[in-house]
């Protein structure tokens, strides 16, 4: 992946909670990598090549 842009972003706490959960149980390693993978999906799906979703 090329260069990075940060991005501030609030979520509701209810999804952060569910975030932080992801990371505590080894499914990411930070919060960012989650958030990263989220909007690649939504990318992804709006572009129509859901099916070849992997995390990086």
């Amino acid at each position: 992946m090329g260069t990075r842009e940060c991005i501030p972003v609030s979520l509701p706490s209810g999804i952060a909670r569910d975030i932080e959960l992801l990371v505590q149980g080894g499914k990411f390693s930070s919060k960012s990598e989650a958030l990263r993978f989220g909007a690649k999906l939504v990318v992804m799906l709006e572009k129509g090549s859901i099916g070849a979703v992997r995390k990086e």
